[in-house]
Parts: C-alpha cells; sequence; structure tokens
C-alpha cells in the first residue's frame, strides 16, 4: 500500500515535469516567433498607427469619410495628424462625392475640422463606385480648412483648378459641396480652350456647380483672341465645360482685325457660344452701341437694344446680322485721307434697323429700317449741301469697303439745305420733294450722284412748286429731269411739259413735249401793248427755256401766246421781261383785239402775218420784217415788207408789258405796201412804197414812187388816182391827193 503510494506520487511529479517542460518550450517557441515589442510613445501622443479611417453619417446616407495611410494622435491640442490623405465629401444623395487629397492634415475632433498646409488636391462630382468623369472640376490649393459638419472648405493662399476644358486661378476660395459652389475671393483669371481660347479676369467670382454659371464681381474682363470685353457684374454660363454665355452688365469691349476694329456696348451684354466657343448671338440692352472702324469710315449704330447675330465658319464666327431696337441710329462718317475729299456723313435713324453683313462679317452688305426712318446726309465740304430724307422703310445698299451704293425709300420726303460755297448773292431756300418711292444712288467715294423719285412726286423751292410722274436729280450737274405730266408753277405763273429740266444752281428750267404755260398778269399803272394786261398769258409750244430767274423766256416748235382774244404764234417766241421785248421768228401770226371798237361792230381784230417780229412793251411798238408782212382788220389788208405798228393806250387799265389793252393805234407799212379796203360793195386798193393806217379815224395814207388807188365797185374798176401822196378816209369816203411840183395829180373816172 505505501510502495503504491510511492509511486502516485512518482508519477505526479513526473506529469508535473513533462507539463512543465512542454510549456517552457512552447514559451521559448512563443516568445521566438512574437513580433518585436513597440517603441515607447514619444511625449504628447496618446496613439499611433498606420493606417486610420473616420466616417461621419447622417442617417443611413454617408456625409464625410477621412481616410489616412497614417495618423498619430496628438495630446495637446487633442488633434489627429494624417497622412496620405483622402476625404470624401458626399452630396445628398450619398451616391456622388467630391474627393479632398492631401499629403498631409491635421484634424481636430473636437471642433471637427479638418486643415492641411501643403497642397490639396479637390476633385468634385465623382460618381460612388463609378468611374470619374471627364469634366470634373479639380482644384489645387495649400492651406485648406475643411468643416467636417458643414463639409465646407476654405484657404486664403493661392488657388489652381482645372474643369473640362478650362482652368483657373485666384487668391483665396470658399467651396460647399451641399451647395456645390466654389468662391474665388480675388485676383482671378479663368481660361476656356476651344477653338478659340477665351480668358477671364475678375476681382471675384462664385462658381455653382448645378447651375453651370460662373458669377464674376465687382468687374470682369474677358479676352478672345483679338476681343477684349470689360464689364462690371458678369456670368459665365457653361455646358459640359465649355463657356456657352456669358452675361456682362455695363459691358463694352473691342475686336481688332487688320484694317477693321468692332467696338461694342451696352448696360447689359450677353452673349451665346456655340459648341465649339465660338461666338453665336450677342445682345445689348440699355445704351447699346456698335461700331465698326475701316480705313475709309467709321459706323457706329446706337439704340435701346443691338442683337447681333454670328456664322460660325471653321476658323472662327463672323458677324452677319446686326438689329438694333428703340431709337436705333447708325452714323458712317468718313475719315480724313490724303488727297480725298471726305463724302458726307450719314446718319439713318428709326425705331429698328438692321444690318446685314458681307460673308466673312467685315463689311455691311445692307441696310434697312424696319419702321419709319430718317436718314441725313451731312456735308463735310462747304459745296456738299445737306440732306434730310424721311420714310417709311428705308434701304441701304453698300459696295466694297463700306461704300454706300443705293439707298431705296418708299413714302418720302426730302429736305436739302443751300450749300455753304459758293456764297449766294440772296439767303438760299431748302428744296424739298414728297414721293411714293425714291432711288439715290452714289459714286464710289460715297457721294450721292443721282436720286430718283416716282408716282405723286412733289417739288418745292421757296415760291417754286413742281409735280410730276417721275424726277431724277443728277448731283454732279445740280439738275433735276421731271417727265410724266411735269408741271412747275410759282405765283408768277406755271409751267406744264411732257419733261421739265430743273437747273438748281442758276434757278433755270427748260420744258419739252405739250408745252403749256400760264404767266399771271402784273398790275401796273401803263396800258396797252402786244398782249392784253391784267389777264394771264397762256402759252404752247414744243419746247421752253426760262433763263434769269424767269426773266427770259423762250418759245420754240410752233408756240402760241394768248391773253384773252389777243394771240400771238411763231416758230420761236423770245421774252426778255426786264428789257420789255418779244421777239418772234418764222411763220409769225399776231391777233390783236381793238377794244376802242364801237360796241355795234362786236370783236374786232388786227392780224399780222410775217416772218419776224420785234415788239418793245416800253414804246409800245412792234416791227413786223422779214418781207410778206400781212396786216388785215375788218374790211382792211396791208401788205409791205415791213410793217411798224403802234399800240393805243387806255390809261384807266392795269396792264403788264406781255398785255395789249386799247389794241392797233396806227401802222405804217414799207416796201412794196399794198392796201385793199373793202366797204359793202364797194372796194379801194393802192400802191405805194410806205403806207400809213390810221385806226381811229380810218385814214389810209400812200406814198412813194406815184402812189396809186383805185376805186372798185363789185370789183370793176371805177376810178384810178395817182399823185405825191394819196390820203383817203374811209368813214367818209373822201380822198385828198397831193401832186407833184413835176407832175399833176391824175383822177381817171370810168362812165358807166
Amino acid at each position: 500500500m505505501r510502495r503504491f503510494a510511492w509511486l502516485l506520487v512518482i508519477a505526479i511529479l513526473g506529469i508535473v515535469f513533462a507539463v512543465g517542460n512542454s510549456y517552457l518550450r512552447q514559451k521559448r517557441l512563443t516568445a521566438s516567433n512574437a513580433p518585436p515589442k513597440p517603441a515607447a510613445l514619444s511625449r504628447g501622443l496618446s496613439a499611433k498607427a498606420s493606417k486610420w479611417e473616420w466616417a461621419n453619417n447622417q442617417g443611413d446616407k454617408p456625409k464625410a469619410l477621412i481616410r489616412a495611410t497614417s495618423f498619430r494622435e496628438i495630446k495637446d491640442p487633442p488633434s489627429t495628424e494624417l497622412e496620405g490623405l483622402e476625404l470624401l465629401l458626399y452630396d445628398k444623395s450619398g451616391v456622388k462625392y467630391d474627393l479632398v487629397e492631401s499629403a498631409q492634415a491635421r484634424f481636430t475632433k473636437g471642433d471637427r475640422v479638418l486643415f492641411s498646409e501643403s497642397d490639396v488636391r479637390i476633385t468634385m462630382g465623382i460618381p460612388e463606385g463609378g468611374p470619374k468623369p471627364n469634366r470634373v472640376l479639380e482644384i489645387k490649393s495649400s492651406g485648406v480648412r475643411f468643416e467636417l459638419d458643414s463639409n465646407r472648405a476654405s484657404t486664403e493662399k493661392p488657388v489652381w483648378f482645372k474643369f473640362g476644358l478650362g482652368e483657373g486661378k485666384a487668391i483665396g476660395a470658399d467651396y460647399d459641396p451641399n451647395l456645390h459652389e466654389l468662391i474665388l475671393r480675388s485676383a482671378v483669371e479663368l481660361t476656356w480652350h476651344g477653338a478659340k481660347t477665351m480668358h477671364v479676369e475678375s476681382g471675384e467670382a462664385l462658381y455653382k456647380e448645378l447651375e453651370s454659371k460662373v458669377y464674376l464681381k465687382p468687374w470682369a474682363k474677358l479676352t478672345r483672341d483679338n476681343l477684349v470685353l470689360n464689364a462690371q457684374d458678369s456670368v459665365v454660363e457653361l455646358e459640359k465645360g465649355i463657356v456657352r454665355r456669358v452675361d456682362a452688365n455695363k459691358a463694352v469691349g473691342s475686336d481688332r482685325q487688320k484694317g477693321r476694329t468692332l467696338e461694342y456696348g451696352a448696360d447689359t451684354l450677353h452673349i451665346e457660344f456655340n459648341a465649339k466657343g465660338q461666338a453665336e448671338k450677342v445682345e445689348g440692352i440699355g445704351a447699346a452701341r456698335l461700331s465698326t472702324t475701316n480705313e475709309r469710315e467709321r459706323t457706329q449704330m446706337n439704340a435701346a437694344r443691338v442683337d447681333l447675330e454670328f456664322l460660325a465658319t471653321d476658323k472662327d464666327s463672323a458677324l452677319q446680322r446686326a438689329f438694333a431696337q428703340g431709337k436705333a441710329r447708325v452714323e458712317a462718317k468718313p475719315l480724313p485721307r490724303d488727297k480725298v475729299p471726305p463724302a458726307e456723313t450719314k446718319v439713318l435713324s428709326s425705331e429698328s434697323i438692321e444690318l446685314k453683313m458681307r460673308p466673312g462679317g467685315e463689311e455691311i452688305d445692307r441696310m434697312e429700317t424696319h419702321d419709319p426712318g430718317v436718314i441725313e446726309l451731312l456735308p463735310n465740304q462747304p459745296t456738299q449741301r445737306q440732306r434730310r430724307l424721311e420714310g417709311e422703310r428705308i434701304q441701304m445698299a453698300y459696295g466694297k469697303n463700306n461704300v454706300l451704293e443705293k439707298l431705296t425709300s418708299v413714302k418720302s420726303s426730302t429736305r436739302t439745305e443751300p450749300a455753304a460755297f459758293p456764297v449766294p448773292k440772296t439767303p438760299g431756300v431748302p428744296v424739298l420733294t414728297w414721293s411714293q418711292h425714291l432711288e439715290a444712288n452714289f459714286t464710289p467715294t460715297g457721294e450721292l450722284a443721282r436720286m430718283e423719285q416716282w408716282t405723286n412726286f412733289r417739288y418745292q423751292e421757296g415760291a417754286r412748286q413742281a409735280t410730276s410722274d417721275r424726277a431724277r436729280l443728277e448731283q454732279a450737274k445740280s439738275e433735276i429731269h421731271l417727265t410724266g405730266k411735269a408741271r412747275v408753277w410759282d405765283p408768277g405763273g406755271s409751267t406744264d411739259a411732257d419733261t421739265i429740266l430743273l437747273d438748281q444752281k442758276t434757278g433755270d428750267f427748260s420744258a419739252a413735249g405739250q408745252v403749256r404755260s400760264v404767266r399771271e398778269g402784273e398790275r401796273k399803272q401803263t396800258a396797252g401793248g402786244l398782249m392784253s394786261s391784267s389777264e394771264p398769258v397762256r402759252a404752247t409750244a414744243n419746247q421752253m427755256f426760262s433763263t434769269a430767274k424767269n426773266t427770259q423766256v423762250r418759245y420754240e416748235g410752233r408756240a402760241v401766246m394768248w391773253q384773252g382774244a389777243n394771240r400771238l404764234s411763231a416758230d420761236h417766241i423770245d421774252i426778255d421781261r426786264p428789257a420789255q421785248i418779244l421777239k418772234a421768228k418764222g411763220q409769225v401770226v399776231s391777233q390783236i383785239l381793238d377794244t376802242q371798237a364801237p360796241k355795234s361792230a362786236g370783236q374786232v381784230f388786227t392780224i399780222v402775218r410775217a416772218p419776224d417780229l420785234l415788239y418793245s412793251d416800253k414804246d409800245q411798238f412792234a416791227h413786223y420784217t422779214g418781207g410778206g408782212v400781212f396786216l388785215t382788220r375788218p374790211g382792211l389788208q396791208v401788205k409791205g415788207q415791213e410793217i411798224r405798228a403802234y399800240m393805243s393806250s387806255n390809261e384807266n387799265s392795269q396792264s403788264n408789258w406781255e398785255g395789249p389793252d386799247g389794241g392797233l393805234e396806227k401802222a405804217f407799212a414799207d416796201g412794196k405796201v399794198e392796201i385793199l379796203e373793202t366797204k359793202d360793195t364797194k372796194s379801194r386798193q393802192g400802191w405805194g412804197d410806205h403806207g400809213e393806217y390810221y385806226v381811229g379815224e380810218s385814214r389810209l395814207v400812200l406814198e412813194g414812187t406815184r402812189p396809186k388807188m383805185i376805186d372798185l365797185l363789185a370789183g370793176v374798176p371805177q376810178r384810178t388816182t395817182e399823185g405825191k401822196s394819196l390820203v383817203w378816209f374811209a368813214n367818209n369816203d373822201r380822198l385828198i391827193v397831193d401832186g407833184e411840183e413835176s407832175k399833176r395829180a391824175i383822177s381817171n373816172l370810168k362812165k358807166k
């Protein structure tokens, strides 16, 4: 029993020894395989790790996630230093985030702020679990502070960023991922790369990602190739990272190219771009203005609103159309050039004006109004005349170098002022016209060359007026051609014809084709004359010429003048009003009413036919010449080589020199004179070298070489009388014969 007890003790000791030995071996093996013991923490650190992650959720959606390759817990002040930082700032949906990357950062759990003094890179708009889109916004900066409760980031240091096809920089920035807004505090510079690089500078900028807009203030400057735009508050609208619209306040811009400068501005300016970044449309609202300048002239457009349309090309966009509304005004002013006289300055005004450009957008093709408008030609030389045209619709066509070629208008009126040089002797008066249609053509230098007006044309220059179906102004000659029912008149008279030519320099005019003229009577104290006095003097002819302010008048082509019953016709009639002389030539026929004849005798006319006539109203004297002159009155015929007729004077009448009054007083005939007087069945025929007829006494005188007179009864000779002088009184049938000294008077009687 005792032996068994010792064996049990020995067995237990063996087991204990074996177990202990095994434990020691296992302990040594474990110690040999265990990692090295970490070094002791530095003072101020409470923890240290190679990887670190911190999450901030809002409900079941992530709000922010911080990851770092290593971190260190700082005791004082309590914070975490991170290396290899990745910060994910989620939007409200929790499926898209902005990624913040930095080599080093410090995280403070107490105020939940993450701060990075080193460079920071922010990539915006990354989808959870998806590929990074090409148009994300990337930001680089330093000294960035992140508020994890609001996910806001800010820095006061320089910022560089990249977005789509653009990039930029600024000093100081604030970013709110909840609102998707980036604020650039100062010295903002933005650049977009497209068909043309666009560079924007501003004092401050706000980028709203959800709106795809960049707000610039308090000023902005946009530069694109040769285009420069300066403005106050402005907005840049993006689409897929490309600038599609710019809205600028108080904007002033310019585009300078070889040989041309484009300038524009407005209170509010809107610019739209295509997908390639080329300008497609510009809207200027409020004090809008557009001007183009080349080596020849400067054209400026002003209006309450100006809309510009551009045509995109492979390289750029060219101005295609401009539309101005609201008190629109376009001025084209020539620029000084050596040895080239400047044309008139042209000013077009209307409520709305449309301007279309030639291909390439450098030269104007045409311009027109969509409302009643006014165009003015303002002189730049003393010899030029100021002109003003008002029309319901005005169109202007241009040639090369923006030179105006043609102007058309409907329902038009014009006003032309006298030229400043040469200085007229008397003050000039404006020329006014009206017509349904108007077309003006200009010289290659832009000066007015020709203007045509038609349909209800009217003309007025002081007291002179005119009408016609059509009118044409030849500027170089200062001539106005009136055609189709042409008529010119003033207080002194009027002229109608198929065509009338007015000379604006001299005031002369000519008429052709069915000419009809009327000269109003001029009241004078003297009386008598070839033509009657107080009544109008009328005339017809194939042609008429009026010169020296209508004081010299000529009628050609079977001209006929009459006044009341008095009448004068000839191939040509010339009137010199100051000299009070009338000349007629070729088949002259004058008809003069004897107003002093007894009423019982009815109308008594003196009719004279001759090749030529010279009449002096001052002397009341008419001289008929040219051979074969015939004078006839009731019961009397006088023939001679020339006849001098003297008109009677009626002191009680009021006449002008072109009009008779009392009729014929006496007539003298010379050269192969023949007289035939008829009364009832009796007649008396006489011959002589010289003859005289006195109307009041009915006295006939024949003189010369042996004048002879034959009395006839029913055509049969009854008595022949010859003598030195034969005087016959027709009223009482009395004959006085004066014989010569060497010869006796002879009288032969024939008995029945």
